[in-house]
């Protein structure tokens, strides 16, 4: 398993779907970051942390860097974000990480679901 890292340049591509619109980010977040809910605050998402049925709590991919305590938006399915990366294959689902606020090649939590999928080699489309 290899993790992905967020580019410091992704940006979103034409129509974007906000799914999470202004919680305070519990922590610093990242654009581009993969977030999850808790306790009403947005947090980096992190495979380490499951719903009882093991999955990843996700909330989708954070719109902007956010300062902890400052309002948060997350990116949801149907939202291409261009340059996230590099060296990705095209088909190769991402799933969320253990490692904090990235993606990953493969799945970590076992009943995951991949939360994106690699459209070339730097780009990637949200589908959950």
């Amino acid at each position: 398993m290899a993790d992905i890292t967020v580019a410091a340049n992704c940006a979103v591509d034409g129509q974007q779907v906000v799914v999470v619109g202004q919680l305070p980010a519990g922590a610093a977040l990242t654009a581009g970051m993969p977030v999850r809910i808790s306790g009403g605050f947005l947090y980096p998402a992190d495979a380490d942390v499951c719903t009882p049925a093991n999955v990843s709590a996700y909330a989708g991919f954070a719109v902007d860097d956010v300062a902890s305590g400052m309002g948060a938006s997350a990116y949801g399915q149907g939202t291409v974000i261009r340059d996230y990366s590099t060296g990705l294959t095209s088909g190769v689902p991402l799933w969320i990480s253990n490692a904090v606020g990235q993606l990953a090649d493969a799945k970590v939590a076992s009943a995951d679901d991949p939360v994106a999928v690699a459209i070339n080699s730097t780009d990637i489309l949200i589908i959950k």
